[in-house]
């Protein structure tokens, strides 16, 4: 009797574990919201795995398949989007407030201007997309680095004092757009004591506010020009209340400083109803998915939709021309 072929246990094992991590390519930005839903440290710890993993899902466009059916789900229309390396436009949107004082010197192709753009995890998509688009200028050579769970709560995993100087003297920036909050609603060591983001007696506000303000000081100082990035509206009302109080705290400590610009992009990702809106009309008219399922970070077409927003900005500081 003819014996039936056999598997052994090791290739049997190696086929079990690529099936989990192609299942967990496919379903990232699923397992991503519901690291979002977790608090403390296991929170800290989940976002931490999940966030490059949902981005590298997006950007090969692993995730298709589940943003078709949540498209579905949701009663948005079941349309293919191709995210095109479209040209800025010179459309007029909402300029950054605080005016700053911008360096005089003459930008050309031999010379170009050196951009950074540097942050958390909302620079993961928008990071590059800003530089292609920058660079499509001709008159812009940049550079991004972004850091996933780090922010100004937490020095012990990256601090950013550190860091930017650090890029700085690597690159030579001169023009920075940077994005840090995301993950800033975290407990805060003051005096040898954890204080907490709601902390009644205001404790926690006022360290944080105070970090903002030192590293906005350590960048005027530098002379580096600074764009500093606004949250942005999110699904979750809780979240919403935390972004809108950072964001009035970034916009508070920049009118300190002549050459630090706060740019508000919430009003950029909100729908007809002024509230928080996953698909939106983009400047090629089409209904375009614009974030991730966890309702903060940017889908590709997200990144793009506010890079064509933010690059107009700078460019009219610098006298680049953007169409």
């Amino acid at each position: 009797m003819q014996e039936e072929p056999t598997i052994p246990a090791g290739h049997v094992i190696l086929i079990i574990v690529g099936a989990l991590l192609v299942a967990v390519f496919l379903n990232a930005p699923g397992l991503l919201d519901t690291a979002e839903r977790q608090s403390g440290s296991t929170r800290s710890l989940a976002v931490g795995v999940m966030n490059p993993i949902a981005t590298i899902s997006n950007a090969l466009f692993i995730d298709a398949p589940h943003q078709a059916l949540d498209r579905l789900a949701h009663g948005a229309p079941d349309e293919s989007v191709i995210v095109a390396d479209d040209e800025v436009t010179s459309t007029t949107f909402p300029t950054a407030t605080t005016t700053t004082t911008v360096p005089t010197r003459t930008i050309t192709a031999e010379d170009p201007l050196r951009l950074l753009v540097a942050g958390d995890s909302m620079v993961g998509q928008f990071g590059p997309v800003l530089e292609r688009t920058a660079e499509r200028s001709g008159l812009v050579a940049g550079d991004h680095f972004f850091e996933f769970s780090t922010g100004l709560t937490r020095p012990d995993a990256l601090d950013w004092g550190v860091k930017i100087e650090e890029l700085r003297s690597e690159y030579g920036s001169e023009v920075i757009v940077l994005y840090l909050g995301a993950n800033d609603a975290q407990e805060i060591l003051i005096d040898g004591t954890w204080r907490s983001y709601d902390s009644p007696d205001g404790a926690w506000e006022a360290e944080y506010r105070s970090r903002v303000a030192a590293l906005m000081s350590q960048l005027d100082a530098s002379g580096a020009e600074t764009y500093w990035m606004g949250l942005p509206v999110t699904s979750s009302d809780v979240q919403n209340a935390r972004y809108e109080f950072f964001n009035s705290i970034y916009e508070a400590e920049a009118e300190a400083f002549d050459s630090i610009r706060f740019v508000p992009v919430w009003d950029w990702f909100t729908g007809d109803d002024g509230t928080y809106s996953e698909y939106l009309i983009d400047d090629d008219g089409s209904l375009t998915d614009m974030r991730l399922d966890d309702g903060i970070h940017y889908t590709t077409a997200g990144a793009q939709h506010l890079a064509n927003r933010v690059f107009p900005i700078l460019a009219g500081d610098y006298g680049i021309e953007t169409g």
